[in-house]
This record gives structure tokens, sequence and C-alpha cells, in this order.
């Protein structure tokens, strides 16, 4: 109830800043309460049309079919619309995540989308980072059994892993995926690297989700959210162990 009173508070009393909303819509996603955070994402569109993340949409599930029409057009969006050199391979990324909702959702259209691009493509392993502040560097890494950590400065591994390009100036997401998981641990850190924000700020909100199945109808998903420091260092925050007869799980 604190927490809700709390977040109530914030948006009213920064009706119109578009970081504290968001703010305010992850947290409350991170809670279940998806239904109270749509208003505010679709706020957040209104107050910041020039950021592609504002139009990523939050509600990945299939249930709700308005809603999933909503997400789709949404990703649409973001693949088809020119955006800033600072919100590089944005469109590569929403265009995956649209080929996977239509994958997995029944009655899922690709209105908006090529028909060439209409190619889902099925992953062992996928990590998503998003962080809430703008001006921000937070970098994804991801360590495989054999010890090779694949990142920013090491985009991709001996086994396959592969990072998107590094989104230095706020918000991500930083995509991780890898075809075909070898056995064994994987571990996934996070690095608040730093931020050219002008005031201060006490720390940005990260969310991690790591799937496994992504691009098909048996797709799992396990959220991580945390509070990050500046110059924190690389924090772990969850991995994936896949067993010998191909077997995967998620492990925090």
């Amino acid at each position: 109830m604190l927490g809700w009173r709390v977040l109530s508070n914030l948006v009213e009393l920064m009706p119109h800043d578009p970081e504290s909303l968001r703010l305010a819509a992850y947290r409350l996603q991170d809670a279940g309460l998806e239904a109270q955070a749509v208003p505010l994402l679709r706020r957040i569109r209104e107050l910041a049309p020039d950021q592609p993340q504002s139009f990523r949409p939050s509600f990945w599930r299939c249930r709700h079919r308005r809603r999933l029409k909503e997400a789709l057009g949404l990703l649409a969006h973001v693949v088809d619309s020119p955006w800033p050199g600072r919100f590089a391979d944005i469109g590569l990324i929403a265009l995956a995540e649209h080929n996977d909702l239509r994958t997995r959702c029944a009655g899922g259209t690709a209105d908006g989308v090529a028909a060439e691009l209409q190619q889902p493509l099925p992953l062992g392993l996928r990590v998503l980072l998003r962080w809430d502040l703008d001006s921000t560097d937070i970098d994804l890494h991801v360590t495989d059994p054999n010890g090779e950590t694949v990142y920013y400065g090491h985009r991709l591994g001996y086994r396959g892993g592969q990072i998107s390009r590094d989104f230095t100036a706020g918000f991500g997401p930083e995509e991780f995926v890898l075809r075909d998981p070898k056995p064994g641990a994987y571990k996934v850190e996070v690095n608040y690297y730093g931020s050219g924000l002008a005031r201060l700020s006490r720390g940005a909100g990260v969310n991690v989700a790591l799937q496994t199945g992504f691009g098909t109808p048996g797709m799992k998903q396990q959220s991580i959210s945390l509070r990050l420091l500046e110059q924190s260092g690389r924090v772990a925050v969850g991995g994936f162990t896949v067993a010998a007869d191909g077997r995967l799980e998620l492990a925090r």
C-alpha cells in the first residue's frame, strides 16, 4: 500500500515528466499491475514521441486481444520509423519482438510489417536489458560455460552468442541472443557504466528479462528488477542452466 501511494504521488507531482512516469510504469509492471501501467505508458508516448522506447509495449501476454493488437502496432511503428543514431538497432530488436508475439499469440496479425520481414527466429536463450534514465550507459554482459563473456567490447562469442550494439545514451534495450546453447551455466551481469545527466540521480532502475524459447509458442520468461548506483561494477542478476539432455532452466 505504501509503495502504491509513493507511485501515485510521483505521478501527481510530475505528470509531464516522461522519466518519472516511466519509473512509475515500470514499477507497476514489476508488481504485476499491468492495467494500471498502461495509461502511464500511453501518456509517455504523448510526451516523448521522439524516443522509440516510448513505443515498445509492456504487455507481452496473449490473453488480451485488444492489447495484443495495440502491441503489434506499436512494434511495427518502431520497426518502420527513422530514429536518431543513438537508438541504433532498436528497429531490429522491435522486429524480432513483433515476430515473436505474432507467432505465440493466436489472432496476432502482421499489419504494418513487410511480408519479407515476417520471419520468426527461434532462440534458445535471449536476454533483454532496459533502464529508466536518459543519457545513461548501462551494459549487458553474458558469460557462457567456457568462461567467454559477450559484451559491447566483444559482441560475438565463439559459440554463436551475440549482443546488440551498445546503447550509451539511455533506456536500452540491449539484447543478447543465442540460438543453440551448449550445456552448462550462463551468467548474466549488468554494469552501470556512467551517466551524462546534469542532475543528481540516486541510481537507475534496471530490468533484465531472461527468456527461453523466444520466437516459439513455448517461450518462457523471468523478469528481474533492481536499482544500480553509478560505477558499481558488474552485478550478477541471473542466468540459465542447460542440462546435458538439452533441458533449459532459468536460474537466479
